[in-house]
């Protein structure tokens, strides 16, 4: 095999293996038994090694300490209780297709707004193929294997826009002007999360103009994220977020560039001992601006979603641009399914006119 499970680059802990063990069957929308939902299970059990091993900390220890800081323990309690919203882009032009099929990803369609420089359509699925089985821990032929509706749908973390000024949001509007946000209940046994464009992670290694075949993330911060981890992107995003008193609200959930990181680490030197030992260890060449999506300005929390996605997952619909048809209002509005109109600040609920 070409990844190793023992070296696996997931974040997990006890408690996140039987959260994601005991998630409700009918929400999953992952195949139960499937290949790839047995590799996902298999490499959260690895993480937390992973962690201790850059670190010498465990995740549980290091989190606590966070839990205590001045600095993070706000951002670690907004993360802790879920606060944030995970979105989706996606163009107008596929409301039709949302109706009939749900959301379905690159495998499915054999469309993308990603950039797909020189690269065929299929040429650019088979770098997703190369890129995901590598993040999931499986050789490429056998990830093809795997059903494409069971292959991610990707996303990101975001702060609700009714609470902020939005602009967290403009980078990913070439995505679509739609925004779908999803039940947080419905998605949290099979997502995980990359800090940053995981494409972009197999092209810090192999190039950007490679298919990234054999690609194997090289550090527990150059893979995914599990869901049950997600304190951990306090350390990562809390310098983007407002904890200076007691219920602020983030705006928004960025990374931290080359420059903050080399700051923040300093800064943890000096407030923690267990916090000094936080270490990012993505290959050299990470932040080169040649290279790398986030050095560019995409310093985002990326969602990876496996399994089906249906109008049953979705818990609201925004629009910046085109305001929904009437066909698609009775749509969304059959599956409780919440409507904004996010074409100017703040976001409202949208009123369909009479």
């Amino acid at each position: 095999m070409i990844f190793s499970m023992r070296y696996a680059i997931i974040l997990i802990t006890l408690t996140g293996v039987l959260d994601w063990a005991h998630a409700d069957s009918t929400c999953d929308g992952l195949l139960a038994g499937s290949g790839l939902a047995r590799n996902l299970s298999r490499l959260e059990l690895d993480f937390d090694h992973k962690f201790f091993e850059s670190t010498g900390v465990s995740l549980k220890t290091f989190v606590q300490a966070a839990e205590k800081s001045p600095p993070f323990k706000h951002a670690v309690r907004y993360f802790k209780n879920e606060e944030f919203q995970v979105a989706m882009f996606r163009p107008e032009e596929a409301r039709r297709s949302f109706m009939k099929n749900g959301i379905t990803n690159v495998h499915q369609s054999k469309k993308t707004k990603a950039s797909a420089g020189e690269r065929s359509i299929d040429r650019y699925i088979q770098t997703r193929i190369n890129v995901e089985a590598g993040l999931v821990g499986m050789p490429p032929e056998s990830y093809a294997a795997t059903s494409a509706t069971d292959r991610p749908k990707y996303a990101l973390l975001r702060m609700n826009p009714r609470d902020t000024d939005g602009s967290y949001d403009h980078f990913a509007s070439a995505y679509g002007d739609d925004v779908f946000i999803f039940k947080k209940n419905r998605i949290r046994s099979r997502t995980t999360f990359a800090l940053g464009d995981s494409i972009d992670k197999a092209a810090t290694i192999h190039g950007v103009d490679s298919d990234f075949f054999g690609f194997t993330p090289q550090t527990w911060d150059g893979g995914l994220i599990p869901w049950s981890a997600r304190e951990i992107l306090a350390i990562e995003a809390g310098s983007n977020l407002k904890a200076s008193k007691e219920g602020d609200t983030p705006v928004q959930i960025f990374l931290a560039t080359e420059y903050d990181l080399k700051l923040k680490q300093d800064f943890l030197k000096m407030i923690d001992p267990v916090l000094a030992k936080y270490s990012r260890l993505e290959v050299p060449g990470f932040y080169d601006k040649s290279k790398s999506v986030v050095a560019n300005g995409a310093k985002y929390v990326e969602a990876q979603i496996f399994g089906e996605l249906k109008a049953e997952d979705i818990e609201a619909f925004e629009f910046t641009n085109t305001p929904p048809s009437a066909s698609f209002v009775k749509f969304l509005k059959s599956h409780a399914i919440k409507i904004y109109d996010a074409r100017r600040h703040p976001t409202a609920e949208y009123v369909v006119p009479k």
